[in-house]
C-alpha cells in the first residue's frame, strides 16, 4: 500500500519500497543461484488469492517446484513474510 500511494501521488505520500512483485522477483533470482540436493525451479506467479485482469494482479509470490515428486510445491511470500508447502500435486 505504501508503494501504491507513493506511485499514485508522485512521491508525495507513502514510501518508495519494493512492491510484492519486485520482492518475489528478487527472491526468485537469489534462490536460482543456490545449490540444492534436487533440481528446483523458481517462478514469480500471481498469488493463489490474487485478482488479475490482463496480466495485472493484486499480489505476486514466488513458487518453488522440484523435480523430485516427494518434495512439496512451496509458495514463498516475501511481502507478507509467509510461506506454505503443499504435498502430492
Amino acid at each position: 500500500m505504501q508503494r501504491s500511494l507513493h506511485d499514485v501521488t508522485g512521491g508525495m505520500l507513502g514510501e518508495r519500497c519494493k512492491s510484492c512483485g519486485e520482492q518475489s522477483t528478487q527472491l526468485q533470482s537469489d534462490l536460482d543461484f543456490q545449490m540444492y540436493d534436487d533440481q528446483w525451479r523458481f517462478s514469480t506467479i500471481p498469488s493463489p488469492n490474487a485478482w488479475c485482469i490482463g496480466g495485472h494482479c493484486t499480489h505476486w509470490v514466488t513458487q518453488a517446484l522440484s523435480n523430485n515428486s516427494a518434495d512439496p510445491v512451496i509458495i514463498l511470500d516475501p511481502w507478507s513474510n509467509k510461506w506454505s508447502a503443499t504435498y502430492g500435486q
